[in-house]
């Protein structure tokens, strides 16, 4: 699992490309002038600049590798495509937007940036204390409220009647190998979403043994309103799709 790790946060760094963003890294250097590892994440749009810090607390760290969370560490390409997709195609002014595994959160933040009144970024507690700093370092972008969400349909209700959700985005957060069957709740969440009239996105890299297939499969038993591919692209060497449900009825 760990040269996996590896192996992914290296492509990664290669290869993130955007339309729209310019987005880089900041590294910790050494006595010698060389890159140690990366701090933070720099994204810029326009005339403006999300910095969003890598750099965790100690008793932050253990739960790390113990799953698939270190993954919330990292802009992974299916999140900077999707970026690229919300600005071509989404009107986000004065909506409510939900962020699914949001990690670093920057689809969420980026959606403020576009009008959206307020960004719910959600994951796992183990990252919430990183993903709640960088909702605090960049308060002057957007209204940003961070949640700890396991996912199940329970949380995604209450998320709903508490915020009165327009928009749902997840971003990477579908791969076997790393993440298990979590598929599964994913597939519940989504169809309570869409079911309450949620527009809900998935952007996802199609990888071997990912397990998209097996999501897709089980949320068409669920959810009444089918997935549309509205995005399937290579980029570099990363296969990126991104599959939305647009309820009959949305929210307003």
């Amino acid at each position: 699992r760990y040269l996996m790790m590896q192996n992914l946060a290296q492509k990664n760094r290669a290869t993130v490309k955007s339309q729209y963003f310019d987005v880089s890294e900041e590294f910790i250097v050494n006595d010698s002038g060389d890159q140690v590892c990366a701090s933070a994440t720099v994204v810029k749009y326009k005339d403006r600049t999300l910095r969003l810090t890598q750099t965790m607390q100690e008793d932050e760290l253990a739960p790390l590798f113990c799953g698939g969370e270190w993954a919330g560490t990292r802009l992974w390409q299916a999140a900077a495509t999707l970026m690229d997709y919300v600005v071509d195609n989404y009107n986000m002014q004065d909506k409510v937007v939900l962020e699914l595994g949001a990690g670093l959160g920057a689809p969420g933040m980026v959606c403020a940036w576009l009008g959206a009144k307020k960004a719910i970024l959600t994951d796992v507690e183990e990252v919430t204390g990183l993903l709640r700093r960088n909702a605090e370092d960049n308060a002057d972008h957007g209204c940003f409220v961070v949640e700890p969400l396991w996912w199940n349909v329970e949380g995604a209700a209450k998320l709903f009647d508490d915020h009165k959700i327009d928009y749902a985005i997840c971003c990477d957060c579908i791969f076997e190998p790393l993440y298990g069957d979590c598929w599964k709740q994913l597939s519940e969440v989504v169809t309570e979403l869409v079911q309450k009239g949620v527009v809900c996105l998935v952007s996802v890299e199609r990888r071997n043994h990912d397990g998209v297939d097996k999501f897709l499969a089980d949320i068409s038993g669920r959810c009444s309103t089918p997935a549309s591919v509205v995005l399937d692209e290579v980029i570099e060497d990363s296969h990126i799709v991104l599959y939305e449900w647009r309820p009959e009825t949305p929210v307003r």
